[in-house]
């Protein structure tokens, strides 16, 4: 048995049903057309459905030898996860079978990746399904046949209602905005993980919050964790999501976010395009046109973009071409830390340990190239001898040229380094510290930043991203040039050798966090921007 969707768009897809029916011999055809117009004569061999329900579909789709679908992400996966190579019709807008042409892009892409085989209608469907024959799974192999199990098993538990918090919850009430956020998870390390992280913990007022992890460690997990968001996405009810929220970077988080954003303006669901980091910027401008434009479509498609600064803004509107009222600025915030409010009340005395314990300066990052690691110990190194100070390192690297690094400097006694560790650890490192360095290349609005506020520490950082608009040289901490470790050496042993000074400087670090960076302050902007995005949604 043959099995054909051709999915549930408003737009007839009648030369897709044509070609289907001028199939040579007597090979039971299954048909799902959607709108298609209902041919005078099917023949015997031929069931007609206008509408299946995604169960019903999955059934059929287990039976069929083989499947033939439209180029809707969410039918493509769901054939893949089956173990089926799809045959695919895309959808032209030209013809007035669709709105755009994104089809003809994914049906081009995927194959010349050899997950799917590509009928254009210049040739016969009947040459295609014998070409698909030759080219079964295992002729693509291994890697196809990992991709095809691992897909299957996303479908049976990734996007498991099960495994999606709150979406099977009682009915919420009325009024309240549901908000499904896409992006890496909030179990990971990381800014953009940190937000999600945030937001489950307290989500505001109004509003239930549903998150999918988008992010692999390899090419096939960032596969099966976005073929069962697209899945989830097309086949979730309309009462079910209000607005999906797309956290972004750069390169790959675009192009995912690309694909789950045509799911969602092919179910008519609204979405928010949120730009973390702080290389957006440069990697759009470095763009070709042609996947500029790409970009462009998904950046105006979103209801609004949403930056953590006027830097980025600027940008959006001049360098994007976006209209003003669609960019919205949003900062990050953080909860504040336990032991925040205590530790200002001790600007006036020396903290737990004595004045002469080691002044404890932290750092975290991930990337240590781009967090200016060695610019750090490069300014260390150049601080007296007699300094008192400990550094400790929380973040990715590679340990032992890191070692042989501190050696090389003779920093290698005062010197931890940690590697990875989780989001509390983190905090704690912080809470003990007196100093928090981020001497970054490049940033956005970095949520350990505002962490090491909230915690009190004296903050130094590079003058990169939107970190200006958080920290003011010389009233709340210092800004030094990017790369360039004498003047980080300089602001460091200021604030080493001058506790009082320090401790000054960390108590106005902390109470601009207070009034500006809070996570209530970013969930009470969220909320509302969420709520005026669903509401033309939920009139439909």
């Amino acid at each position: 048995m043959i099995f054909v969707t051709l999915g549930t768009d408003k737009h007839p897809f009648d030369r897709a049903v044509e070609a289907v029916l001028s199939l040579p011999g007597d090979e039971d055809l299954v048909i799902q057309a959607g709108t298609s117009r209902v041919p005078s004569r099917l023949g015997e061999r031929v069931t007609w459905h206008e509408f299946l329900s995604h169960d019903e579909a999955e059934q059929l789709m287990r039976r069929a030898r083989l499947v033939i679908c439209h180029a809707g992400v969410g039918s493509v996966i769901s054939a893949l996860s089956l173990g089926h190579l799809p045959i695919v019709m895309a959808r032209s807008a030209q013809l007035n079978e669709a709105v755009d042409d994104h089809q003809i892009q994914i049906a081009q892409r995927m194959d010349s990746s050899g997950l799917v085989v590509n009928f254009d209608f210049e040739t016969s469907l009947g040459e295609v399904v014998t070409q698909a024959g030759r080219r079964d799974q295992s002729a693509l192999g291994e890697g196809f046949s990992e991709l095809a199990l691992a897909l299957r098993e996303a479908v049976e538990t990734e996007a498991d209602p099960q495994r999606w918090s709150r979406r099977d919850a009682a009915e919420p009430p009325d009024g309240e905005t549901r908000v499904l956020i896409c992006g890496p998870g909030s179990q990971r390390p990381g800014g953009m993980e940190s937000f999600t992280r945030e937001l489950l913990k307290s989500p505001p007022l109004g509003v239930s919050i549903t998150e999918v992890d988008t992010y692999g460690d390899t090419l096939a997990e960032q596969l099966v964790r976005l073929g069962a968001a697209c899945l989830k996405i097309a086949t979730m009810r309309r009462s079910e999501i209000d607005v999906i929220h797309l956290n972004v970077a750069f390169r790959g988080s675009v192009v995912r976010k690309g694909l789950l954003a045509m799911v969602a303006r092919s179910r008519g669901i609204p979405y928010v395009a949120h730009i973390h980091g702080g290389r957006f910027a440069q990697f759009h401008e470095e763009l070709p046109k042609v996947a500029r434009r790409a970009v462009d479509w998904f950046l105006r498609g979103a209801a609004s973009v949403v930056v953590l600064g006027s830097r980025t803004q600027e940008y959006m509107l001049t360098g994007a071409g976006l209209p003003r009222e669609r960019v919205t600025v949003i900062r990050n915030g953080v909860s504040p830390s336990s032991h925040g409010d205590s530790r200002v009340n001790l600007a006036e005395s020396e903290k737990e340990g004595g004045a002469s314990s080691p002044v404890r300066i932290a750092f975290v990052g991930r990337e240590i190239a781009i967090k200016g690691l060695d610019d750090l110990l490069e300014a260390l190194s150049r601080l007296r001898v007699e300094s008192q100070w400990t550094l400790s390192v929380a973040g990715q690297g590679e340990s032992d040229s890191l070692r042989r690094r501190l050696d090389d400097l003779g920093l290698g006694d005062r010197v931890t380094l940690l590697g990875w560790v989780n989001h509390d650890a983190v905090a704690r490192m912080l809470e003990e510290s007196d100093i928090y360095v981020l001497p970054s290349h490049i940033e956005g609005l970095p949520i350990a930043l505002l962490e090491a506020m909230s915690a009190k520490c004296a903050v130094i950082a590079t003058r990169v991203g939107e970190v200006p608009e958080v920290v003011e040289h010389g009233r709340d901490g210092y800004l030094v040039p990017p790369r360039d470790p004498g003047r980080l050496s300089e602001a460091l042993g200021t604030l080493i050798e001058d506790g009082a000074h320090r401790r000054q400087m960390a108590g106005a670090a902390y109470r601009k966090f207070a009034q500006l960076f809070t996570h209530e302050v970013m969930a009470a902007s969220l909320q509302e921007l969420w709520a005026a995005t669903s509401e033309p949604h939920r009139a439909t």
